[in-house]
């Protein structure tokens, strides 16, 4: 069985700037990093994500994501705070501690987590109140509109 290579965040962004080396990363609105064929997946998120610190839209689906640190008390995905869409679908996040590092976007409105093993472990009956309780700003979860509390599908 082949071992599947995996990269840091770092690493992928070095590797990006690389390419596009006129690129002011700070500036970028929209970083997709989902895994390609032919490219490393991505292990791990860690303070250099905010280097993109006004992205609106990241996209970090189908990499082996497990964990989302920060670095010598700086910070990471947190600190991302222009962010409004975050995919992470089919990743490897296990934990609610991990997790919890979503919870402090303060514009996050559209998210994607499905295919993560702490995802399997929410009842799908209580899945949308239970991410929504954390997440409150959001709007779209898993590509299906967040209707409130008051609102229902009658109208």
């Amino acid at each position: 069985m082949a071992k599947t290579i995996s990269v840091s965040i770092k690493d992928k962004i070095a590797e990006y700037q690389q390419k596009n080396p006129n690129v002011k990363l700070e500036n970028m609105k929209e970083v997709d990093f989902t895994l390609r064929a032919g490219s490393p997946a991505i292990d791990k998120l860690d303070a250099s994500i905010a280097v993109f610190k006004n992205c609106q839209k990241l996209s970090l689906s189908t990499n082996l994501i497990e964990k989302i640190t920060a670095m010598n008390g700086t910070r990471g995905i947190d600190n991302l705070k222009k962010l409004k869409v975050l995919y992470v679908a089919y990743n490897n996040i296990k934990k609610w501690d991990e997790f919890e590092r979503f919870c402090n976007l303060p514009l996050l409105e559209d998210f994607i987590f499905i295919g993560n093993p702490l995802y399997d472990t929410i009842d799908p009956a209580k899945y949308t109140k239970e991410i929504t309780k954390r997440i409150p700003t959001l709007k779209v979860l898993e590509g299906v509109p967040v209707l409130g509390d008051d609102e229902s599908d009658d109208d």
